[in-house]
């Protein structure tokens, strides 16, 4: 997504606005991050019933939460931040 020279000024996109999504973004800062953003104790005791059962119980509505998250960060892009940037900025005149 990005050209990186060294020095100062040296970075400028590799890819127009419009083709880099938030989705790209946090992605390429922490790979797999929408797996990572809700997370189950792992430790439970085997004792605990709803330790022992909380991870299976909660997969599967993680899962849609994680999908869901993915796809709406993918329909919104750089371009888009840009223009809401530049909309702001008029709005404060």
């Amino acid at each position: 997504m990005l050209n990186v020279k060294n020095g100062t000024g040296g970075t400028t996109l590799n890819m127009p606005p419009e083709e880099i999504t938030v989705y790209r973004i946090c992605n390429a800062v922490k790979p797999q991050f929408c797996k990572n953003i809700f997370h189950v104790h792992t430790k439970a005791s085997k004792l605990c019933p709803v330790g022992r059962n909380i991870r299976a119980v909660l997969q599967h509505s993680y899962s849609k939460f994680e999908s869901a998250l993915e796809d709406s960060l993918k329909t919104v892009t750089l371009a888009d931040m840009i223009l809401d940037y530049h909309m702001q900025l008029e709005k404060e005149k």
